[in-house]
């Protein structure tokens, strides 16, 4: 179950937004050299889905070989990036 909060008013959900952007941003400057998600940025992070793994996601993009930060395991593709992996769990993008 996904919890989703709506803000109380624009001028705070503008605020909340801000703050979340951010932090992603933070969280980019560490990611490793080489990464795609430190090359492209928080407007086009890597796409990634949580599977409940405790260090890695799924990875949904269409060439993950081209990162250096990609694990290929059981037909699948998996991001072991620490900072990427803290933002699907924990900020849920």
């Amino acid at each position: 179950m996904q919890i989703v909060s709506v803000p109380i008013c624009r001028a705070k959900g503008a605020q909340m937004e801000k703050t979340y952007v951010q932090r992603i941003e933070q969280l980019i400057e560490s990611f490793p050299e080489g990464s795609k998600c430190h090359e492209q940025g928080v407007e086009n992070l890597c796409k990634a889905q949580d599977i409940g793994m405790e260090s890695f996601v799924l990875c949904l993009e269409a060439e993950p070989f081209e990162c250096i930060s990609s694990v290929f395991f059981a037909r699948s593709w998996y991001c072991s990036c620490p900072p990427r992996v803290h933002i699907a769990k924990e900020l849920k993008k």
